[in-house]
């Protein structure tokens, strides 16, 4: 789960190489799955700032140890989250957040890629295989 946002054709992600904006092909080559979900509170104008948001943040680190603090749900809010640097969910979260859709009460830094998987296939709509077999990921939407 690294997956943030997408426009015009590329996907805004935090990876090892940092926040990065890349085309949905370059960002997809090495994965085998790939799923979408959409918020049915979704409007334009949030699509829009959260995008705004994610892409400002273009250029910051990638953070391990915050990835890795984010398992231990009362650590990771002691410690706080890391200005200027970013792990795959938790610019997913706050980039959600700072748009003006929060979907989950949990602060950004605790919430682990499979935390956003069970958000998705709990709260989320689902949209599409993106790439990989639907039989290998059934997808049952609430």
């Amino acid at each position: 789960m690294r997956r943030c946002m997408r426009g015009s054709g590329s996907m805004i992600e935090a990876i090892g190489e940092g926040v990065v904006s890349r085309s949905i092909n370059d960002s997809l080559a090495d994965d085998v799955l790939a799923v979408a979900f959409r918020s049915p509170n979704i409007t334009p104008a949030i699509a829009a700032n959260i995008v705004a948001f994610a892409s400002k943040q273009i250029g910051l680190p990638y953070t391990v140890a915050g990835a890795l603090l984010s398992i231990y749900p009362i650590k990771c809010r002691i410690v706080g989250p890391r200005p200027g640097q970013f792990f795959c969910s938790q610019l997913v979260i706050e980039s959600y957040k700072q748009g003006g859709l929060r979907l989950t009460p949990a602060p950004a830094q605790c919430v682990t890629p499979q935390n956003v998987a069970d958000i998705g296939t709990n709260d989320l709509t689902y949209v599409g295989h993106l790439k990989g077999n639907a039989s290998w990921f059934p997808i049952i939407s609430p």
